[in-house]
């Protein structure tokens, strides 16, 4: 789905009930990196919208897919994904050297349903290969919503915060 999304309009996306982080997969946008806060922070809405240090990375050490990712001075985030559990249908090819994933992150204050922060950027192609393959294998190997909420608490319990999650993960993308 292809949307024109400006900082300041109401967001397309459903808002939920609770702070969440959600990644959204397709082929015409790249990677959409959605989080719903309540009030967000000016510190917050800046490392969305300004050209701060960020990082990239995920962590796959079964069938879920950890996408990992810090913008400037905030915490290290993650939130999980797995194509079962999403609307993904397609199939990635291998990218040609100097191409990967788009990137978009958006911010939306979950009170008001106004996007307040937005970023793109492409990341690099050795990040952008192995989490390509990694989707290929889930088209694969779909599984079941219970087995995937279970993997999650698994993880979590071993991890109790992203940083420690991010020691483990591919190895990550600057930009």
């Amino acid at each position: 789905m292809s949307y024109t999304l400006q900082i300041g309009e109401k967001s397309p996306y459903k808002i939920p009930d609770m702070d969440q982080h959600r990644l959204i997969i397709d082929g015409q946008s790249g990677l959409i990196l959605l989080s719903h806060l309540a009030d967000p922070r000016p510190v917050e809405i800046d490392a969305y919208d300004s050209d701060c240090e960020r990082l990239y990375s995920f962590y796959k050490p079964r069938n879920v897919i950890f996408f990992i990712w810090k913008f400037g001075n905030m915490h290290v985030m993650d939130t999980p994904f797995h194509a079962s559990a999403s609307d993904l249908s397609i199939r990635f090819f291998p990218f040609p050297k100097g191409s990967g994933f788009m990137t978009t992150s958006i911010l939306v204050d979950r009170n008001s349903g106004i996007i307040k922060g937005i970023h793109s950027e492409g990341i690099g192609n050795a990040l952008s290969s192995r989490l390509a393959h990694a989707l290929n294998r889930q088209m694969d190997h779909p599984i079941e919503p219970s087995q995937f909420q279970n993997e999650i608490a698994e993880i979590y319990e071993r991890f109790d915060i992203p940083q420690y999650m991010l020691s483990v993960a591919e190895e990550p993308w600057y930009s």
